[in-house]
């Protein structure tokens, strides 16, 4: 993930550079556009004769050589207008496609950039989701187990063919669905395992009184 992380941080920083790159060369290109329509201007109102006197000491050849001057310079911008040009345009052409739509620039640095804490919180949400089913597993491990052992228990004392007609009896309640039996065998179980939790109360009373009698 952090490899995966790495990677898309270069490539955002590059692509930025390359909008960095593309925007300078507009602004170049504006300005550059912007000297050749000043030139253009110039040179227009220069191209028009002067209205001096003859006696004036600039002569029409000294016009003539600042006007070729000024047209050497604008064939110059001009060149370098179209080689900035055609170096924004291959620039265009090569960026990829999803580069180029806003939505995929934006979701990328929502996710990888400015929502660390999202990526967090579904880390820790799988991790309480495995801790839990972990748990789960562990308790119904162990009930398993404890069922296991019971039926265990069960399958033994069937072997012994001891009290068969009480086996029967479990056999029809359990596997043949009867109510009353089933309502039998589990007030029978409920009454049996109150009179036991009774009686080890009754001997826990009757050793805590025999040390109190001893104290």
């Amino acid at each position: 993930m952090n490899k995966y992380n790495q990677k898309e941080t270069m490539l955002a920083e590059a692509l930025e550079e390359k909008e960095q790159r593309i925007k300078e060369l507009t602004d170049k290109v504006d300005t550059l556009t912007k000297e050749n329509k000043a030139l253009s201007t110039e040179l227009k109102s220069l191209s028009e004769k002067p209205t001096e006197s003859p006696k004036s000491m600039v002569t029409w050849e000294d016009f003539q050589k600042e006007i070729n001057a000024y047209k050497k310079r604008g064939g110059e911008l001009a060149g370098q207008y179209f080689d900035l040009k055609s170096k924004y345009d291959k620039l265009c052409e090569e960026r990829r496609y999803w580069a180029k739509q806003q939505w995929a620039k934006h979701l990328f640095r929502w996710l990888f950039l400015k929502r660390h804490w999202f990526f967090w919180g579904l880390y820790t949400f799988f991790l309480s989701i495995i801790g839990i089913s972990m748990y789960q597993n562990d308790a119904l491990r162990e009930e398993n187990h404890r069922l296991q052992s019971t039926e265990m228990k069960y399958r033994f004392i069937r072997a012994l063919n001891v009290a068969p007609l009480t086996l029967q009896y479990l056999d029809d309640a359990f596997e043949g669905g009867d109510d009353r039996k089933l309502q039998i065998v589990h007030s029978t179980v409920k009454d049996y395992e109150q009179a036991l939790i009774q009686k080890s109360d009754s001997i826990i009373r009757a050793e805590r009184k025999k040390k109190e009698d001893l104290r």
